[in-house]
């Protein structure tokens, strides 16, 4: 969640004066709680949005503030911005950086002054006036010497021990409670802003068994694709424990991809001859907009992954579930399966994608693709071509063909599919090569 708050200050600024008669209202306490931290890149009023900013202070205070309590803190935290103090609060919790360290215990002093005459108690065992580089900030550990903020040991020790707690019920009784499943996602999503997306992605089968079951004390027999990804985090949390202050945002190839009640298309702008295409069985054609969007992610993806391996892809769909999805996985089984299969080809290929709605308006060329009608999608019998290969094979590559009408694992296609090994079978040298040729239609006809 976003815990800048500057836009949602009072329209005056009380003074302290103002303040200090709510010091005699009844004492509220609050419990801490793990929750997730989002620092904005290019936002100067956001925590350690500078790498320089590397001189942080907290502040953990109790205070005596009524029902009014989170209203006090706005205009304080206006008053400090206003100030130029790059300052956060979120309720009980405060954070305050700056480049200088001299400033920064200036800037932390004044801070504290304020807060006292504002009726606040600061809790001195708890808080840390002096300029530090490295602490941990609503669950968040925070390096300003590495510019990286990660998961504190605490939190990785408590997931990995609810991993072993699941283990150990499900080989001994075959089954565990929702809660405990329920618990363990809840650990991992709340280190999506660290570890990324995947932590939606790889916990969806876990959410889907819970959704089974109707009461938290209900036992779940935990999916074979839930056993994977309970194994998934075992393995790979301390791994992908760590983000850096700066990300680049860039990419390095941009892809348009559509899908009709026929086919899918899609191509690579920068390469236009790269083109993507694929026709719809019977009963694929019957499915769900999404499903058949979803799935021309996956097609042009594994049509092109030799071209697209190594870089950060900007993809651009006009369905908006697709682009949630591809982030985030699906609770609907079958789309989650799709969204799997794209994460591990990415992971496998080195391939980072970043998935963008754009209006139908934006995506004519990838609707164009998506309808071609593939009249030249045809082929002999398996018999015919056994009895063929015997008299005049072994043949080497299948010249026509795309993914349905193969003969040979190595065929050239006239668009991109999952299986080809190129385009256009006139653009590559014959000599020495005995090829398999079934002739498209439209070229037998045009002679």
């Amino acid at each position: 969640m976003d815990v800048d708050r500057s836009s949602i200050g009072e329209t005056n600024v009380l003074s302290t004066q103002d303040l200090a008669p709510c010091r005699n209202q009844n004492k509220t306490d609050f419990i801490k709680d793990e929750y997730s931290l989002n620092i904005l890149p290019d936002n100067t009023t956001s925590v350690v949005s500078n790498i320089e900013s590397d001189n942080l202070t907290t502040d953990y205070y109790e205070y005596e503030q009524g029902q009014a309590n989170i209203i006090i803190t706005r205009p304080l935290i206006k008053k400090w911005r206003g100030e130029g103090k790059q300052v956060l609060m979120y309720l009980d919790d405060g954070l305050g950086t700056h480049t200088n360290e001299d400033i920064c215990k200036t800037v932390s002093e004044q801070v504290r002054q304020d807060l006292i005459m504002s009726g606040f108690v600061p809790k001195n065992e708890k808080s840390k006036w002096s300029p530090l580089k490295n602490l941990v900030f609503l669950g968040y550990s925070i390096d300003t010497y590495q510019s990286i903020v990660k998961i504190p040991d605490d939190r990785i020790q408590k997931v990995l021990k609810t991993i072993e707690d699941i283990e150990y019920y499900t080989l001994k009784y075959r089954k565990v409670h929702a809660r405990l499943v329920a618990s363990l996602v809840g650990q991992i999503v709340s280190m999506s802003y660290v570890i990324g997306n995947v932590a939606y992605i790889m916990s969806k089968h876990l959410s889907i068994d819970i959704l089974e079951k109707t009461s938290w004390n209900s036992c779940i027999v935990l999916s074979k694709a839930s056993l994977i990804q309970i194994n998934f985090w075992k393995e790979n949390l301390g791994r992908v424990n760590v983000k850096s202050f700066t990300s680049d945002f860039s990419c390095q190839s941009v892809v348009y991809s559509d899908a009709s009640n026929t086919g899918y298309g899609g191509y690579i702008v920068e390469t236009p001859f790269n083109i993507a295409h694929g026709m719809w069985s019977e009963c694929e054609s019957t499915k769900s907009s999404t499903w058949k969007e979803l799935n021309a992610v996956k097609h042009i993806l594994l049509s092109m992954v030799d071209i697209l391996k190594d870089k950060r892809i900007k993809w651009f769909s006009d369905n908006q579930n697709v682009v949630s999805i591809v982030a985030k996985g699906s609770m609907k089984p079958e789309l989650q399966d799709i969204a799997l299969c794209i994460f591990e080809n990415c992971l496998t290929h080195n391939i980072s994608i970043d998935a963008e709605w754009v209006p139908r308006t934006f995506n004519e060329k990838a609707d164009f693709i998506s309808r071609i009608i593939d009249y030249d999608d045809w082929g002999v019998g398996e018999q015919l071509f056994t009895y063929l290969d015997s008299l005049w094979g072994p043949h080497e590559i299948d010249w026509f063909a795309n993914d349905d009408n193969h003969k040979l694992t190595v065929f050239y296609s006239r668009y991109w599919t999952m299986n080809s090994i190129g385009l256009d079978a006139f653009t590559v040298n014959w000599n020495g090569v005995n090829g398999w040729f079934v002739q498209w239609r439209s070229l037998l006809t045009s002679h």
